[in-house]
C-alpha cells in the first residue's frame, strides 16, 4: 500500500516514468494474478497512456482483464486506448463490456453517445463551405447546420455557461481586406495580452474561425509550394504560451510582413499545456492575415480521438463552458489542416509533416505522393494518414528497417528505410515533429546525414527538462539554421 500511495502521488504530479517503476515494482512483490494485481496493471497503463505509449498501455489493461475479468477500470482504459489509436469499433465493444459491468453508469452511457457520434459524423458531415460561412454570419439560402453538442459532460467542475462579457479582443469580420498593419497589431496585441481567461468571446471565435475553416478548405490534404525564399520551421507547441512568446522574439513579427519569409508550424498546437487554444488563435490570425506564406499541418493532437483527453477539450470547457459547441466547431476547423507539405524550390525538395515518412506505400515520386486521394477526416485504415501522423524515426537497431510503434499506430523506421525512401522520391531532406527532442538546440539531426530532422519547439514538455527550437531554412541552398529558444 505504501509503494501504491507513492506511485500514485508520482502520477498526480506527472511524473510518469517513476510512477510506472513503482507499480512495476509492486506487480513483482505481489503475487502472480492476485486481484491486486489488475489494479496496479492498470493503473500502470494509465501511466503508459499518459505518455502515449498505448502499445505498452494496451499490454497492461488487458493483463489487468485477464487477472479480474469484472473489473470496470480495465475494460474502461482498454477503451480509452482504442479511441486513440483510431480503433472506434474496438472501443463502443469496450465501453459496452464495461456498461455491462456497471449497469446504469452515466458515465459511460455518455461516452457511448459520444463515440456513437463521432463514428456516424461522417454520414452527417455537414457542407464545409456552408459551414464555414454560417460562421462567419454570411447569409445562405440554404439551411446550415451547426454542429452537434456533444452529450459527454465536463471535465472535472466546469461550468456548463461562461460569462463574456468582459472580453476585450476584437476580431474583424474581413481580416484580408484590412490593411496589412492592422493585421498585424491584432497578432501582436494577441500575443501581448492574452492571459488565462482574456480570450476571444465566443461570437468573434466563430467569425475568425469561419474565415480560418474557409481558407483552409481550399487547400488539398497533400500539397505544393514552389519557392526559393526563407522558412521558419516550427515543431509542436503543445499549449505553451511562453514558448509561442519566445518562437515570436526570434521571428519579428513586423519584419516578417514586411519580407518574403515563410513559416511553416508542423502541428500539435493543443493538449498537454494550458494555452492550446490561444496558440492555434494567433496562428488562426496570422494565416487569415498571410494566407499564402503561412502553412499550418495537422498534428495527431489535433483530432478529437487525442484533444479530447489531454487537455485540450477541458480547456474549452472551462473558457466557454461544457454546455457550448465550440470544441465540435474547433475539431471541424482541424479536419480541415493539411498533413504535408512539399516545398519545391529550384534545386532541392522538402517534405514537411507532423509524424513520419510514408513508407508502407510505395511511392516512386512526390507527384504520385501528392496526388494520392485521401480524405482529411481521417479514416482509421488510411495508412498515410495514420504514418504521416504517427510514425518515428528509430533511434536504436531493431534488427529490422520498419516495424510497429510503441504508440499503438503508424511505424518505426530505420535510416536505410528514409534513405531508400528520399533517394527515390528524390528528396533532399524532411522536416517532422511529433517527438520530444532532448538536444540542446531542440532540433535533431535523427539519422546523422543531415536529410532527417526533428523539431520540437515546446520546453520543459512534459517537465522533462528539454529545450524547444526552431528551424530557419534556406530553400533555394539548403541551408539549415537551428534557432534554440532560451528560457524566459
Amino acid at each position: 500500500q505504501e509503494i501504491k500511495a507513492l506511485a500514485n502521488e508520482k502520477f498526480k504530479q506527472g511524473d510518469f516514468n517513476v510512477a510506472i517503476a513503482l507499480y512495476s515494482r509492486a506487480i513483482d512483490i505481489l503475487e502472480a494474478d492476485n486481484k491486486q494485481d489488475a489494479i496496479f496493471y492498470n493503473n500502470r497503463a494509465n501511466a503508459h497512456f499518459q505518455l502515449g505509449d498505448f502499445y505498452e498501455a494496451r499490454i497492461d489493461a488487458e493483463k489487468a482483464i485477464k487477472i479480474d475479468p469484472t473489473y470496470f477500470k480495465a475494460y474502461w482504459r482498454m477503451a480509452e486506448i482504442c479511441r486513440c489509436t483510431m480503433k472506434q469499433d474496438e472501443a463502443l465493444e469496450y465501453y459496452n463490456k464495461a456498461h455491462k459491468i456497471t449497469g446504469n453508469s452515466t458515465q459511460v452511457v455518455q461516452q457511448i453517445r459520444e463515440l456513437t457520434f463521432m463514428m456516424n459524423a461522417k454520414k452527417n458531415q455537414t457542407n464545409t463551405k456552408k459551414f464555414f460561412e454560417a460562421l462567419r454570419g454570411i447569409p445562405s439560402r440554404e439551411l446550415v447546420t451547426q454542429p452537434q453538442v456533444s452529450p459527454f459532460g465536463p471535465a472535472g467542475n466546469v461550468p456548463m455557461t461562461v460569462n463574456e462579457s468582459k472580453r476585450t479582443f476584437i476580431v474583424p469580420d474581413e481580416l484580408q481586406k484590412r490593411p496589412v498593419l492592422e493585421n498585424l497589431k491584432l497578432a501582436e496585441n494577441f500575443l501581448k495580452y492574452t492571459t488565462d481567461d482574456n480570450v476571444l468571446h465566443s461570437q468573434q471565435l466563430d467569425k475568425l474561425m469561419g474565415q480560418f475553416g474557409e481558407i483552409l478548405s481550399q487547400t488539398k490534404p497533400l500539397y505544393q509550394i514552389i519557392s526559393n525564399d526563407k522558412f521558419y520551421i516550427i515543431g509542436d507547441i503543445h499549449g505553451s504560451l511562453n514558448d509561442l512568446k519566445l518562437i515570436f522574439r526570434k521571428i519579428n513579427l513586423e519584419q516578417f510582413f514586411s519580407s518574403n519569409e515563410q513559416i511553416i508550424v508542423l502541428g500539435d498546437y493543443v493538449d498537454r499545456g494550458q494555452h492550446g487554444h490561444h496558440i492555434i488563435c494567433f496562428f488562426a490570425m496570422l494565416k487569415c492575415c498571410l494566407p499564402s506564406r503561412v502553412h499550418l499541418l495537422r498534428g495527431n493532437h489535433e483530432t478529437p480521438q487525442l484533444n479530447g483527453f489531454f487537455g485540450y477539450r477541458p480547456q474549452i470547457d472551462s473558457l466557454y463552458g461544457s454546455s457550448s459547441n465550440v470544441v465540435s466547431i474547433m475539431n471541424m476547423v482541424f479536419q480541415e489542416l493539411p498533413l504535408l507539405l512539399n516545398v519545391k524550390s529550384v534545386h532541392k525538395q522538402y517534405l514537411m509533416f507532423h509524424g513520419g515518412c510514408p513508407l508502407v506505400s510505395d511511392f516512386t515520386s512526390v507527384d504520385q505522393l501528392l496526388n494520392t486521394n485521401i480524405s482529411k477526416q481521417l479514416e482509421p485504415c488510411d495508412p498515410i494518414s495514420q504514418q504521416l501522423l504517427w510514425s518515428d524515426p528509430m533511434h536504436e537497431n531493431r534488427g529490422t528497417d520498419l516495424c510497429a510503434s510503441h504508440r499503438g499506430v503508424g511505424y518505426l523506421y530505420s535510416a536505410e528505410r528514409f534513405q531508400k525512401f528520399a533517394d527515390k522520391m528524390d528528396v533532399d531532406m524532411i522536416f517532422r515533429g511529433h517527438e520530444v527532442v532532448f538536444d540542446q538546440t531542440g532540433i535533431r539531426d535523427d539519422f546523422g546525414d543531415g536529410r532527417h530532422y526533428t523539431v520540437f519547439s515546446s520546453g520543459n514538455y512534459m517537465n522533462q527538462g528539454n529545450i524547444g527550437g526552431i528551424v530557419k531554412l534556406d530553400a533555394s541552398t539548403g541551408k539549415v539554421e537551428k534557432i534554440t529558444l532560451t528560457v524566459l
